[in-house]
C-alpha cells in the first residue's frame, strides 16, 4: 500500500509541473532533447553517441571540466566531412555558481541506443541526472528539460 501512496504523491507533485495527469503511467518521450540540447548553446556537451552516413557508430566523451564536444577540433572536422550525423545519445553538464565562490556541475545523460534511430517511434523515456548538490540544481535541470522539450513531449 505504501508504494501506491508514493506513486500518487509523485504524480501530484510532478504532474502539476509537467501538465500530465499520471506521470508514472504516461511516459514522456525525451528523445527530442538529444537534438534540441545538442543544437543549442546550452551547457557543455560532454558525451555524444551518433551514426554517420557511412554507417559507422561513434561515441565521443570529454570529461574535462572545460571544453565542449560541439566545438572540439576533432568533432567539428569529422562532422564537416559527412553530410550529417544522427544523434542517439547525449550528455550535457552545466557550471552553476553557488554562494561563497563555490560551483556545481550537474549533468544530464540521455542514454539513447543506436537501435532507437531505426525505430518507427523514436522513444527515450528516461534520463540520468548526476552531480547535483541540492534542490537548486535539480530545479535548474527540470526547467532546462522543460524549456528544450517544448511541445514535442506529446
Amino acid at each position: 500500500m505504501t508504494f501506491y501512496r508514493a506513486v500518487k504523491a509523485f504524480n501530484l507533485l510532478v504532474g502539476n509541473i509537467l501538465g500530465i495527469d499520471s506521470v508514472l503511467r504516461k511516459p514522456v518521450n525525451l528523445f527530442p532533447l538529444v537534438h534540441n540540447l545538442y543544437d543549442s548553446t546550452e551547457g557543455r556537451v560532454c558525451e555524444i553517441g551518433f551514426t554517420t552516413d557511412e554507417g559507422s557508430i561513434k561515441l565521443e566523451k570529454l570529461r574535462r571540466a572545460r571544453g565542449d564536444l560541439r566545438t572540439e577540433t576533432y568533432h567539428k572536422a569529422g562532422k564537416s566531412a559527412v553530410d550529417h550525423i544522427a544523434l542517439y545519445r547525449l550528455g550535457v553538464s552545466w557550471r552553476l555558481p553557488l554562494p561563497h565562490e563555490a560551483t556545481t556541475y550537474p549533468e544530464v545523460l540521455l542514454p539513447g541506443r543506436v537501435s532507437t534511430l531505426s525505430s518507427v517511434e523514436q522513444q527515450l523515456n528516461y534520463l540520468l541526472v548526476t552531480d547535483c548538490s541540492g534542490s537548486t540544481d535539480y530545479n535548474f535541470i527540470l526547467s532546462t528539460i522543460l524549456k528544450y522539450l517544448g511541445d514535442t513531449s506529446e
